[in-house]
């Protein structure tokens, strides 16, 4: 299960350090995709397979779209012997990240933030807010 937060540094080449938490979980290959409120999510082969297979088969022109736009940009990735991922210009620039990122663990995929990004966005969150969606959702 991936959770929890690891904060790292991209270097000048477009390398950043996969967590060691993660990098055991996601194992050698992994597919990255533009994600929504602009950042980028790591799926394993395996997660990233079902989740595109169930695209499919819902056969809708909105799911086609959405499909193509996924692969369009999506990177299939394996950690060099450091544990280094190179991320693509364009991926970069969807999630804004320049220096600082912030890795959050999703249960089964990663969520790859631009630090102030995610400070404003994620963490940024009132607890109001997450209380009141948990009680709304009957959690």
């Amino acid at each position: 299960m991936l959770v929890g937060s690891y904060k790292n540094t991209i270097d000048t080449k477009g390398r950043v350090f996969l967590p060691a938490k993660f990098r055991s979980y996601l194992g050698e290959r992994i597919i990255i995709v533009k994600g929504a409120e602009g950042c980028l999510v790591v799926y394993t082969e395996e997660k990233y397979t079902e989740y595109i297979e169930r695209l499919r088969k819902n056969g809708e022109t909105a799911a086609k779209k959405y499909l193509r736009y996924l692969n369009l940009t999506a990177a299939s990735i394996e950690p060099d012997a450091q544990g280094r991922i190179l991320l693509t210009n364009e991926l970069r620039e969807h999630a804004g990240l320049t220096k600082d990122v912030l890795f959050v663990g999703m249960y089964d995929t990663v969520e790859i933030w631009n630090e102030e990004k995610a400070e404003m966005s994620v963490m940024g969150e009132s607890s109001d807010a997450i209380d009141n969606y948990l009680i709304a959702n009957g959690f």
